[in-house]
């Protein structure tokens, strides 16, 4: 009989960790799609928001010199 070696982290095997992770993130992945929804729109709005006419030449915008170095290409 050959010797197959098994990843173990402490004594635990690789198929025993994952059983746990899918037990886990099994009835949680509606949270998580929307989670992930969330940050990515109100990143956009953030984005569109800071990039409006009103604030573009705010001095209180933390990106307006890139936004000014950007138009002007």
């Amino acid at each position: 009989m050959a010797y197959t070696r098994k990843f173990q982290f402490y004594g635990v095997s690789l198929n025993t960790l994952l059983l746990c992770l899918v037990q886990v993130v099994k009835p949680l992945w509606p949270f998580l799609i929307a989670g992930s929804i969330t940050l990515y729109l109100v990143n956009k709005v953030q984005e569109s928001g800071v990039r409006s006419p009103e604030w573009r030449n705010d001095p209180r915008n933390p990106y307006a010199a890139q936004i000014a170095k950007e138009s002007l290409h």
